[in-house]
């Protein structure tokens, strides 16, 4: 399954990701949060994952 980006104003795609391995996603995740969130937000990378794997991704 490819990852899209949607425009919500008018539902138009604007970039389409390809798609990528459950440890890649961890990996970015990680990166991503390492020193960008704020305690706080550790919940909303929960709820990503949390979300993945109901629609099957992890």
């Amino acid at each position: 399954m490819a990852y899209q980006s949607i425009n919500p104003y008018n539902g138009k795609t604007l970039k389409t990701f390809e798609e990528f391995t459950d440890q890649q996603l961890d990996t970015a995740i990680q990166t991503a949060s390492k020193d960008a969130l704020a305690p706080g937000d550790k919940v909303l990378s929960e709820l990503s994952k949390s979300i993945l794997k109901e629609n099957g991704a992890a």
